[in-house]
């Protein structure tokens, strides 16, 4: 069998877990195998930009913590949801992962989703 023949047999009968929860995987036995090695491609691209989102939320929750330390008692709320459309457990997770903390893929996702909701409304906010 040749390499891509090898890996088509590898990814086709993988089952991944894509939420982290036992309860709900997704399974390429039921995948036209002629796309299950570009969908195993396209998971490894989306899962590298979850990765570099999570840095980024790391860099948005150490942000966050210290501009926490500079604003009065009860502004800071106010300051990042003026400023940034965020909600509070959207800051919340953001300083969380900052300090360390793991969130799970689907919590990111998540995330990801509202972040963009977010970007967008402020964009074309202050346009």
């Amino acid at each position: 069998m040749t390499d891509n023949g090898q890996q088509l047999e590898m990814f086709h009968s993988e089952t991944f877990d894509i939420t982290q929860e036992p309860e709900e995987v997704f399974s390429y036995a039921d995948v036209d195998t002629t796309f299950v090695v570009r969908l195993h491609e396209l998971d490894n691209i989306m899962l590298g930009c979850i990765k570099r989102s999570q840095e980024e939320m790391a860099t948005m929750g150490a942000c966050l913590l210290e501009a926490k330390a500079y604003l009065p008692h009860g502004q800071f709320t106010k300051w990042y949801k003026v400023r940034y459309g965020l909600s509070k457990t959207t800051a919340w997770r953001m300083m969380q992962v900052a300090q360390g903390k793991e969130l799970t893929t689907k919590t990111v996702v998540t995330q990801l989703r509202a972040l963009a909701q977010i970007t967008f409304s402020f964009i074309f906010s202050r346009s």
